[in-house]
C-alpha cells in the first residue's frame, strides 16, 4: 500500500513539475514579446489598427462615392476595357514603340482600329468628363472599417484601376488626333487618380496604386514624344508628378499590415474557430501522423474523435507552447525592413539596403518554413520584400519622369538641349533630380550627335554607363528598370517597329502551325 502511495505521489509530483516547466517555458516568450512591443512603442511605432486608420473628411467621402458612381457608368465597348492601347511598349533594350503613333491597336493577338476606340470613348464622354471634374476635388477618399482586418472588402479598387486604364486610353487617342490640350487634361486626371488611394494603409491598395503609376509613367513617356506642347501644359503635368510619392505610403501600409496581423493573433488566441481555420490553411509541416480513413471496427463516433485528435493536439501545442514565440517572430519580420525605411528617410540609397533586406528576409523565411512553431508568421509575412521593391522602382521612375519633362521644357523654351541636369535648377526644377537607387543624382549626358541619355543606375546600384540590356535572369519586357541601368527609353523608328511586328507575327504563326500538327500540346 505504501509503495502504491509513493507511486501515486511520485506521478503527481512529475505532473506538477511538467506543468511548472510548461508554465515557465510559456511565460518566457510572453515576457520577451511584451518587452519587444514596449521597445517599438518607445521608438514611436504604432501597433494598433485604431492608431493607424485614416479618417477621410465628409467632403472626401462624398467625392469618393461620386467617383465610384461615375466609374460604374463606364460601358463595355468594342475596344474597352479589353484591348487598352499600349503605351511605351518595349521592343528591344532601350527602345519602345510610341503607342499613339501606330496605325491600329494590337494586343495579345487582337487588332482594333482607332475609329473603334473613338466610338467607345464617345459613348463614355460624359462619364469621363464627370470623372475629370471629381478628380479636381481637394481630396477623394473612402471610409473603410479597418477593424475587419484581412476580411475587409475593398470593392472600390477594381473600378478605380479600370478608370486609370480608360484615362490612359483617352490620352493616347487625343495624342493620336493631335489634340494636346485634351490629352493633357486626361493625363492630369490620371495622375490625380493615383492619389485617391494614397492614404489607404493597405498593402493591396498600394500595390494597385503602383499599377496605376506604371500606366501613368508609360502614358507620360508616350505624351512626351509629341511635338506642340506648351510650357504651361508641361508644367502642370510635371507638378502632378512631383506631388507623387510611393515609399512613404507603402511604409504606412506595412505598419497597418503589422497592426492587422497583431489583431489576428489576438483573435486566434480567443477563438477556437479561427484557430481551426488557420490550421487548415497552414502549410507549416507537422510531424503528427494523420489518422487513416479505415481504422478497423471502431465506432463512427470514435473514428471522428480519432480523426480530429491530431488537429486538436496541434492546435493546443501551438496555443500553449508556441503562440507568443510566433507573435514575436511576426514582429521581427517587419523589423528587418527598418534599415530601408530609415536610409531612404535621410536621402540615402535604396538599392544597397534593399538587397540586404531581401537577403535577411530570405533567411527569415527559411527559418519560418522549416519550423512547426511559426504558424501565423508563415501565413502573414510572404512578399514583404517584393512590395518594397515595387515602391523603390516607382520612386526611381517618378524622378525620371520629372527630369524628362523638365528637359523637354528647357528645349522648348531655349531651343537647345540642357547641357546638364544642374542647368534645370531653379528655372524648371527646385533641385537636381535624385537617383533613388544609389542616393546620388540621376545620370544625364548629351552625345556628340545631338542625342541624349537619361538613366538611373537601377536595382543593382551600379553605374553601367546607361546600359539598357537586361540583367542576368531578366527579360527586356519583364518590367521597366529590369536592365543593367534603368534608361529613359528612346522612341523606336517605324522600321524597328515593323521588324518587331513581323517577328511577333511569325512566332505566332509558327506556334499555331506546330499545335495544328501536334508538335506541341495545344492548351
Amino acid at each position: 500500500m505504501k509503495t502504491s502511495l509513493k507511486v501515486v505521489l511520485g506521478g503527481a509530483l512529475l505532473v506538477v513539475v511538467a506543468l511548472g516547466l510548461a508554465f515557465v517555458s510559456r511565460q518566457r516568450p510572453k515576457a520577451r514579446l511584451r518587452a519587444y512591443k514596449a521597445s517599438l512603442v518607445a521608438q514611436g511605432e504604432k501597433l494598433t489598427i485604431d492608431e493607424l486608420a485614416p479618417h477621410p473628411s465628409v467632403e472626401a467621402q462624398r467625392a469618393g462615392r461620386a467617383l465610384l458612381q461615375a466609374a460604374q457608368w463606364s460601358r463595355v465597348g468594342v475596344v474597352l476595357p479589353r484591348n487598352i492601347p499600349g503605351a511605351m511598349r518595349t521592343i528591344q533594350p532601350g527602345k519602345a514603340r510610341v503607342g499613339w503613333k501606330q496605325p491600329d491597336l494590337r494586343l495579345l493577338g487582337e487588332t482594333n482600329t482607332w475609329e473603334e476606340l473613338a466610338a467607345d470613348l464617345e459613348a463614355d464622354r460624359e462619364t469621363l468628363r464627370q470623372i475629370r471634374e471629381i478628380l479636381k476635388s481637394p481630396a477623394v477618399g473612402f471610409d473603410l472599417d479597418y477593424r475587419q482586418g484581412f476580411r475587409l472588402l475593398v470593392s472600390h479598387r477594381a473600378p478605380i484601376l479600370e478608370t486609370a486604364q480608360r484615362l490612359s486610353a483617352v490620352t493616347l487617342y487625343e495624342l493620336h488626333e493631335g489634340r494636346l490640350e485634351d490629352a493633357a487634361a486626361n493625363l492630369e486626371a490620371l495622375l490625380a487618380l493615383i492619389e485617391v488611394l494614397r492614404d489607404e494603409p493597405l498593402l493591396m491598395s498600394q500595390i494597385e496604386r503602383e499599377v496605376m503609376a506604371r500606366i501613368a509613367f508609360a502614358t507620360t513617356w508616350d505624351a512626351l514624344q509629341a511635338d506642340g506642347w506648351t510650357d504651361a501644359q508641361l508644367a502642370l503635368i510635371q507638378e502632378r508628378w512631383e506631388a507623387l510619392e510611393f515609399l512613404a505610403p507603402m511604409k504606412r501600409a506595412m505598419d497597418m499590415e503589422r497592426a492587422i496581423g497583431l489583431d489576428t493573433f489576438n483573435q486566434a488566441r480567443r477563438s477556437a474557430v479561427l484557430r481551426r481555420q488557420l490550421l487548415d490553411r497552414s502549410s507549416v509541416p507537422w510531424p503528427w501522423p494523420a489518422v487513416p480513413d479505415e481504422v478497423g471496427d471502431v465506432p463512427e463516433l470514435g473514428k471522428r474523435v480519432a480523426s480530429s485528435l491530431p488537429l486538436w493536439i496541434r492546435e493546443q501545442s501551438w496555443l500553449w507552447a508556441d503562440f507568443y514565440a510566433d507573435e514575436l517572430k511576426f514582429l521581427q519580420a517587419f523589423d528587418l525592413m527598418r534599415p530601408v525605411k530609415l536610409n531612404v528617410q535621410v536621402g540615402g540609397p535604396f538599392a544597397l539596403p534593399y538587397r540586404q533586406m531581401t537577403t535577411d528576409l530570405g533567411e527569415f523565411d527559411l527559418q519560418v518554413t522549416r519550423s512547426t512553431r511559426y504558424l501565423l508568421t508563415e501565413m502573414l509575412t510572404p512578399g514583404l520584400a517584393r512590395a518594397f521593391r515595387r515602391s523603390g522602382e516607382l520612386e526611381m521612375q517618378h524622378e525620371l519622369a520629372v527630369a524628362a519633362i523638365a528637359l523637354k521644357r528647357h528645349r522648348l523654351r531655349h531651343g537647345v538641349r540642357a547641357p546638364s541636369l544642374t542647368a534645370l535648377v531653379p528655372e524648371f526644377l527646385s533641385r537636381v533630380p535624385r537617383d533613388f537607387m544609389d542616393g546620388g543624382e540621376l545620370r544625364y549626358r548629351v552625345n556628340a550627335d545631338g542625342t541624349w541619355i537619361l538613366y538611373s543606375v537601377g536595382e543593382n546600384g551600379v553605374d553601367d554607363g546607361g546600359n539598357p540590356w537586361p540583367r542576368p535572369g531578366r527579360s527586356q519586357t519583364e518590367h521597366y528598370g529590369s536592365g543593367l541601368d534603368a534608361v529613359w527609353l528612346e522612341p523606336a523608328t517605324p522600321e524597328e517597329v515593323a521588324r518587331e511586328e513581323e517577328a511577333s507575327q511569325r512566332v505566332g504563326v509558327d506556334a499555331q502551325m506546330m499545335k495544328r500538327y501536334g508538335l506541341v500540346p495545344a492548351k
